[in-house]
């Protein structure tokens, strides 16, 4: 809840300025009945003119009248300003915590996302996002507000009327029992809801994204028939918590009535033994609806006040969850220029801890370096890439950079000396241009030239009607394969890193296009430290060293060209072979 407090910090001027608005409403709501009244008992009635309205004592009737429609229109002006102000106030609310849980969920470990699912992530940023509106702007304040208002309308009705007074107060106890008993339950089903919600949302994602594949298998109905039963958890959870809802207004509902029905028995009682007007009784009336309204409200809305709390707890736990890759306090600078000397001792690591996919790897590349990496598929190749990209801690061991650990360096510096290329180059929304700028945000229109020249790229988005802006569609889906690698090179020549990581760039690709990938990465890899993992004997021309994972551990090739063979010799696990 800190950080709702603190993101709503920013926005402190607009929130004061919209509880006073509501405050004068308040005041508004305690004015807008007495013109009514005075009528009734000065005109109707022959009594005395209050003291107030003694300056227009011929013209009781029109002023009357007149103030009548004055607090109405300042009553809609206030509405006006008020909704506006808080429409405006609630979106940004709204748009700069799901820019914090954007952020947040971007920081996560990818082990998180794997665990859960990036439709968790999804769910509470889209949808559990906009609870911080109802916290704030339709909970926190009218909270306040109709304590204000509660305050306001009970001194008038014991002024007014002691009795009237003790009605008004008289729900209080068991409205916050009955409230207290409901609140569990359906905090609960509230939770279980968005956890069903979430999951269905889920099926829709993963199949929308694999569409090929589902129709492909000829799946599309049974997948629908996945999301309907999945969906059906969610509404039959939802008709629960209806359920508990409308037992819990319809008590509130009976007991306001019947607060209703004793102030109505009081009121004529005390209008037939004189104490009370026939425009005092009206009052008291008018007065007590305003202290019930907000508790018929509290009723309507009990459930899906549950619900929002529920909704801005998975938000902010979102933006409470510790990175599981935590960036040094004290980080250490890199002296420039970066050398690209890596240097891996001892590197064990598992997804799952009590089994590890690499034990006590060590390596040492130096500056200029290139190695190749082969093994069987699942083996830990690319593992130890990503070790190096630091998306994962490793369990034991250290991996260092020009000497430094890299637990000692800030991410963004460690990862901006690395340029990656992928087995299947993922593009982003966007234009081409903005695809390659990846590589190196902020970059000028001839620097992604240049970079998609020496990627081979340019010629192939000159034959695009719009060039480099031509939208690339969803994942790129308007790129053949070998067009998208050569994106992911192009960002790579832009990025300029000193280190650059291979990741099977070229499994994908068929001979013809892995012969023209395999040109642009050779004049790529000219004077950087380059890590190869690859399937492909091709590929592996020009490495220094060959090295293949098997068994968890690190083993020199004695050649690139037998590495389609099992090893004769080995170096013992942790070796460098230097």
């Amino acid at each position: 809840m800190s950080e709702v407090l603190r993101l709503a910090r920013r926005f402190w001027p607009q929130l004061v300025l919209l509880l006073l608005l509501e405050l004068l409403g308040a005041g508004l709501a305690v004015l807008a009945p007495i013109p009514l009244q005075t009528a009734l008992d000065v005109v109707l009635q022959k009594r005395a003119l209050p003291t107030w309205l003694a300056p227009f004592s011929g013209n009781a009737l029109p002023a009357l009248c007149a103030g009548s429609l004055l607090v109405t229109l300042l009553a809609q002006g206030q509405s006006l300003a008020s909704t506006l102000l808080s429409t405006g106030l609630g979106q940004r609310l709204i748009r700069d915590l799901r820019a914090r849980l954007f952020a947040a969920a971007q920081r996560l470990s990818l082990a998180r996302h794997i665990e859960r699912g990036t439709t968790d992530a999804l769910y509470r940023i889209q949808s559990d996002a906009q609870s911080i509106e109802w916290f704030l702007l339709d909970g926190a304040l009218p909270v306040l507000t109709a304590l204000t208002t509660l305050a306001l309308m009970l001194t008038a009705l014991f002024r007014l009327d002691t009795s009237l007074g003790w009605v008004g107060v008289a729900l209080a106890p068991p409205l916050l029992l009955a409230a207290r008993t409901t609140r569990p339950g359906l905090k609960a089903a509230s939770r279980t809801a968005k956890q069903q919600e979430s999951e269905a949302l889920g099926i829709v994602q993963a199949t929308l994204g694999a569409l090929t594949s589902v129709k492909a298998f000829g799946i599309e109905d049974a997948q629908t028939q996945r999301f309907a039963e999945a969906s059906e958890k969610a509404v039959k959870t939802r008709l629960r918590i209806a359920l508990l809802d409308g037992l819990f207004g319809m008590g509130v509902q009976t007991l306001t009535a019947l607060g209703t029905s004793a102030a109505l028995y009081l009121g004529v009682a005390a209008a037939q033994r004189g104490t009370l007007t026939v425009g005092q009784v009206l009052l008291g009336l008018h007065y007590l609806n305003q202290v019930y309204s907000p508790l018929r409200t509290l009723g309507k809305k009990w459930a899906s006040l549950q619900n929002q709390l529920v909704g801005l707890e998975r938000a902010t736990t979102l933006l409470s969850e510790p990175a599981e890759v935590p960036e040094t306090t004290a980080p250490t600078a890199l002296p420039q220029p970066v050398r690209g000397a890596l240097c891996f001792e001892g590197i064990s690591f598992g997804y799952d801890p009590r089994r590890p996919i690499v034990e006590g790897v060590s390596l040492r590349v130096a500056p200029g370096e290139r190695i190749g990496i082969v093994g069987e598929t699942g083996s830990g190749k690319s593992t130890l890439l990503s070790l190096l990209l630091r998306l994962y801690s490793p369990t034991a061991g250290t991996i260092s950079l020009d000497g430094i650990p890299i637990t000692q360096l800030r991410l963004p510096e460690l990862r901006a000396q690395l340029a990656v290329v992928f087995q299947e180059t993922v593009l982003l929304p966007g234009t081409l241009a903005e695809n390659i700028a990846v590589g190196k945000p902020g970059a000028t229109q001839a620097q992604i030239e240049a970079a998609a020249k020496a990627a081979q790229l340019h010629d192939a988005i000159q034959r695009f009607p719009e060039g480099y802006q031509t939208k690339v569609g969803e994942r790129g889906a308007a790129l053949s394969g070998g067009e998208r690698q050569r994106v992911g090179l192009a960002r790579a020549f832009l990025r300029d890193a000193p280190i650059l990581l291979l990741d099977e760039p070229t499994s994908a690709l068929d001979a013809t296009t892995e012969l023209e990938v395999l040109g642009a990465m050779e004049r790529l890899m000219e004077g950087r430290t380059v890590l190869l993992v690859t399937h492909r004997e091709s590929a592996l021309r020009g490495m220094h060293r060959v090295f293949a994972l098997t068994n968890k551990t690190l083993r020199e090739q004695q050649t690139a060209e037998s590495v389609s063979r099992p090893p004769e010799m080995s170096v013992s696990p942790g070796a460098s072979s230097r």
